[in-house]
């Protein structure tokens, strides 16, 4: 597997789970361990809300996903944000889902 280069680190965020969508199976046997996981594994959307301290982009997040790598593009009509609109980020992070709270660092490419 290769490497991403990153660059600039634009958020860090830590969000709690407000609620999630289970696909086949539920995300309470698979934590317990008691269903045989598919070769192309689960999904589960999840929404959720935090705050994002980061040193470029602060403020409150919200949103729906499913929990995996991001790979993020933004796009605004502020013109005090438009330098946004050229970046290409890519995050990674941690999720405790027992403690139902992801934690995301995001970096421009």
């Amino acid at each position: 597997m290769g490497t991403i280069e990153v660059g600039e680190l634009l958020y860090d965020y830590t969000v709690k789970l407000t609620s999630w969508t289970e696909y086949g199976a539920s995300l309470q046997s698979v934590m317990e361990g008691a269903v045989v996981l598919p070769p192309e594994g689960v999904r589960f959307d999840v929404s959720f809300e935090g705050v994002s301290i980061g040193p470029k982009l602060r403020g409150k997040v919200r949103g729906v996903d499913y929990l995996q790598h991001e790979n993020v593009t933004l796009f605004t009509s502020s013109k005090s944000y438009a330098w946004v609109n050229a970046l290409q980020i890519w995050a990674t992070g941690t999720a405790d889902l027992g403690e139902q709270v992801v934690h995301i660092k995001g970096f421009s490419t």
